[in-house]
């Protein structure tokens, strides 16, 4: 049972968490198409988000995250200012592959979900 995620620690857990989040998988999304700076980032992020708007320090830690599941790399090239690029690994992409699968397979069943969902509400609206 180690390996299934009950413990705080597994990494189970955590990335399914980290996909759940707000800004994780839209991140990995706009990776996908090539390595952005922090700034160029943020912007890219609040066009596609509903909310509009990431802050510079949630990005950032949202960012470390990513990057210390090895999901992104973060690569500094030594200029005045300093160039700080990030970038979806190999893991990544295979990650996100398996993300926009679960996003076919919920488009797919949309009206089967909705329909359950009604379905309870009716049979429990009297509890």
């Amino acid at each position: 049972m180690a390996d299934d995620g009950y413990q705080p620690d597994n990494p189970i857990r955590e990335i399914v968490a980290r996909l759940g989040d707000k800004w994780s998988s839209l991140l990995l999304l706009v990776l996908r198409s090539g390595p952005f700076r922090h700034a160029t980032l943020q912007k890219l992020v609040g066009v596609m988000s509903a909310d509009r708007n990431i802050s510079k320090r949630m990005l950032t830690l949202s960012l470390r995250s990513l990057e210390s599941d090895g999901l992104i790399s973060r690569t500094v090239t030594p200029t005045v200012p300093p160039r700080v690029d990030y970038a979806i690994t190999p893991m990544g992409l295979g990650l996100l592959d398996q993300f926009i699968g679960l996003h076919k397979w919920i488009r797919t069943h949309k009206q089967e979900i909705h329909d359950a969902r009604e379905r309870f509400k009716a049979a429990n609206s009297e509890r």
